[in-house]
C-alpha cells in the first residue's frame, strides 16, 4: 500500500467550491501527471486530484505515460501538446494492460463536475475489485512466480 501526500501546493476550497481560474497563473504540480483541467486553468476540485492518481497509477504501472516523451521548442508548446495527447487518450487505450477499473476509474474521474464531492467508497470499491489481479508487464513474470 502506497500513501503519498503533497499539501504543497494544494488550495482550500472556499465554503466547499472549488478555487476560481483567476486565483492562479499556471498549472499546478507536475504536468504529468495533471489533470486536464488544471492545465486549462479551470477551477480545481477533488476529480483533479483523483485524475492526476489515475495517470499516477498508470506511470507506476508502465514506467511512463504516453506523453512523456514529448518534446517541443518551448515549454509553453510542450505543455500544450501534453493536454492535448491527455485530451484524445481514451482511458481504455492509456490503461491497456491493466485492470479494466483503472480504465473506468479514470472515465469517472474526467466525468465527474469539479465542485462535485466524489463518492470516495466506491471509487475504493472500483479499484478493489480488481485488487486481486496481478500487474504485469509484457513479458516479464511477476516475482511470485520465480
Amino acid at each position: 500500500m502506497v500513501h503519498c501526500i503533497d499539501f504543497g501546493m494544494s488550495l482550500p476550497l472556499h465554503k466547499g467550491k472549488a478555487e476560481t481560474p483567476s486565483a492562479r497563473r499556471g498549472t499546478l504540480g507536475a504536468v504529468r501527471y495533471a489533470s486536464v483541467s488544471n492545465q486549462m486553468l479551470l477551477p480545481l476540485g477533488p476529480r483533479d486530484d483523483l485524475e492526476a492518481l489515475a495517470y499516477s497509477l498508470v506511470y507506476l504501472h508502465r514506467g511512463q505515460l504516453p506523453w512523456s516523451q514529448v518534446s517541443a521548442p518551448t515549454q509553453r508548446e510542450k505543455f500544450v501538446l501534453i493536454r492535448q495527447a491527455k485530451q484524445h487518450e481514451e482511458p481504455q487505450l492509456l490503461c491497456a494492460g491493466l485492470p479494466p477499473s483503472f480504465a473506468e476509474f479514470l472515465r469517472l474521474c474526467r466525468a465527474m463536475p469539479a465542485h462535485e464531492q466524489p463518492d470516495y467508497a466506491a471509487l475504493r470499491a472500483l479499484l478493489a475489485s480488481d485488487a486481486h489481479r496481478p500487474l504485469r508487464k509484457k513479458g516479464r513474470r511477476h516475482d511470485s512466480e520465480r
